[in-house]
Order: C-alpha cells, then sequence, then structure tokens
C-alpha cells in the first residue's frame, strides 16, 4: 500500500470531501477508470495508424520463425528456472549455440549416452 500526500485549494478539498471523492476507495475507483481510459486513448491511436500505414503480412516462413524463436526462449528459461544440467534438444539451432545460461545444449543421443555412461558413438538412435 502506498501513501499519497496532494495539495488542493481549500474549496476544492472541501468539495470533494463532501462529495466523498477524497475516500481511499473513491480515489482508487478513479485512478482505475482513468488509467483504463488512457489505455483506451493509447489504443486507438495504434489503431489509427495501423490503419493508414499498416505493417506488411508477415509470410508463412517469417510467421514461423517468430515462432521457433517464442518457444525457444521459453525453454531456454525453464531449463534456466528449474537449474537444468544440459538442455536436450533436435533443433539445431540450439545444438549449435552449444551452451544458454551455462546450461550445455546436446543431441538426444548425447544425452542417453551420458545417462547410460557410455560415448556417443555406442548410443541408440533415439
Amino acid at each position: 500500500m502506498t501513501t499519497v500526500q496532494i495539495s488542493l485549494p481549500d474549496a476544492l478539498a472541501q468539495d470533494a470531501a463532501r462529495a466523498g471523492l477524497l475516500a481511499p476507495e473513491r480515489i482508487a475507483h478513479i485512478l482505475r477508470e482513468q488509467l483504463s481510459a488512457a489505455r483506451l486513448e493509447r489504443l486507438k491511436q495504434v489503431r489509427e495508424t495501423l490503419a493508414t500505414d499498416p505493417l506488411p503480412p508477415m509470410t508463412t516462413e517469417e510467421i514461423q520463425a517468430e515462432i521457433d524463436a517464442y518457444r525457444t526462449e521459453q525453454r531456454r528459461a525453464a531449463a534456466a528456472a528449474a537449474g537444468a544440467d544440459l538442455i536436450v534438444s533436435g533443433d539445431a539451432h540450439l545444438l549449435d549455440e552449444g551452451r544458454f545460461r551455462g546450461i550445455e545444449m546436446v543431441a538426444a543421443a548425447a544425452a542417453v549416452a551420458r545417462i547410460m555412461g557410455t560415448n556417443q558413438q555406442e548410443a541408440p538412435d533415439v
């Protein structure tokens, strides 16, 4: 909870107090309404901008690249948050990076080989 102190002209403060506008719940309600109105106005401005100058449509490949990038970041973040020792993936772009936040990224066969205590050449195809 935050305490806010404001300075108002006496007449305005008295009128607002009589109307119940200075009660914390009422001030919170007024602020929420104003924040909502400001967000809607900003959305309206963005919509108008996009209507006059629309973004070019994305290709299927661009959309898939965005999805892949998002999924990659989610997987990395989950592995880091969980304190994982390895990130096991079949995604070549991940494996090419080698490490993420100190976590080694390996192919499934290499992970199985480590678990089984064998070298990668002896690991079964997965």
